[in-house]
Formats: C-alpha cells, sequence, structure tokens
C-alpha cells in the first residue's frame, strides 16, 4: 500500500463492563475529542448479547496484514483508512495505547 489520503467511519464500540474498561471507553473518547475526531457511538446495553457481539468483531481482519483480534472487552475503535493506490484498509484500537499510536491520531488531519 502506498500513502494514506483519507480516514474515514471512525466508530468507538462500549457497553456496561468493568470499571477498567469503562476508564478506558471514557479516556478513549477523551483522546478523540481531543483530537477533533469526528466519531459515531455503538452502545450495547444488552449484556447477554456481548459475547455474540465479540464473536462477529472477532472475524474481522485488520491492518495491512489482516490481522484478527479475539475481542473479550470494550472499547473497541475501528476506522478505514483509504490509499493512493485505492486500497482501503480497516484499522482498530482496543487500549488509549494503541489509540494514541495510531494513525487515527498521527494522522488527524485527514480524517473526514
Amino acid at each position: 500500500m502506498s500513502n494514506i489520503v483519507k480516514i474515514d467511519n471512525v466508530r468507538i464500540y462500549y457497553g456496561i463492563t468493568t470499571p477498567e474498561a469503562l476508564q478506558a471507553i471514557f479516556d478513549c473518547k477523551q483522546i478523540l475529542d481531543d483530537n477533533n475526531i469526528p466519531y459515531g457511538n455503538l452502545i450495547y446495553n444488552e449484556v447477554s448479547a456481548y459475547p455474540e457481539i465479540f464473536a462477529n468483531l472477532s472475524t474481522w481482519a485488520f491492518g495491512t496484514d489482516f490481522t484478527q483480534y479475539t475481542f473479550t472487552d470494550f472499547p473497541i475503535v475501528t476506522w478505514q483508512e483509504f490509499y493512493d493506490d485505492f486500497e482501503v484498509c480497516d484499522q482498530v484500537a482496543i487500549s488509549t495505547e494503541m489509540l494514541e499510536a495510531s494513525n487515527l491520531i498521527l494522522l488527524k488531519e485527514l480524517v473526514v
């Protein structure tokens, strides 16, 4: 892949979970807000649905190496990176550390 020309479809998935995960959710939202990154909230209130949600998201492939994650908790932040060679790549961050080091933050001026 070549150069990223656009970042779009930023989403944060979250729900009722552990105190640590709730803090991470708030921290991720704060990072997005502090960087003026528009995002959609995907809120899951039905705890009994979490295993199915995590199982479904775990079938997705992320990054240029098509990495699959086994999701077990929130937050999950996803976005798409568009490249100048017309490739599109889904990306994910599952922690504040991953989010802060991601192209989403490093290249925030490309977010539409």
